[in-house]
């Protein structure tokens, strides 16, 4: 392997990312998981999808997480993802 390449995989990882609130929604725990993904927040990398899938079943068994309705539409997003930028 070309070191450029072995640069560019230890370069790449996943976000665990969550989707914004909804504005429109009388109720505050609602949130908009058909916003575009540059609209969502990242809450953590990770190295591996993995690692950021077991997070997120983590967070998803503790109903106790003060912000346990924003991680029910929680992804694991490619750090190189072209939705991260669009707007």
């Amino acid at each position: 392997m070309k070191a450029c390449h072995a640069a560019a995989l230890a370069l790449m990882g996943w976000y665990l990312m969550t989707p914004p609130m909804d504005l429109h929604s009388n109720d505050v725990t609602r949130v908009d998981k058909n916003a575009p993904l540059s609209k969502w927040g990242v809450v953590e990398s990770f190295d591996t999808e993995a690692a950021c899938i077991r997070k997120i079943g983590r967070l998803k068994n503790d109903p106790k997480h003060e912000e346990y309705d924003l991680f029910i539409g929680a992804k694991c997003v490619s750090m190189d993802d072209p939705h991260l930028k669009e707007k």
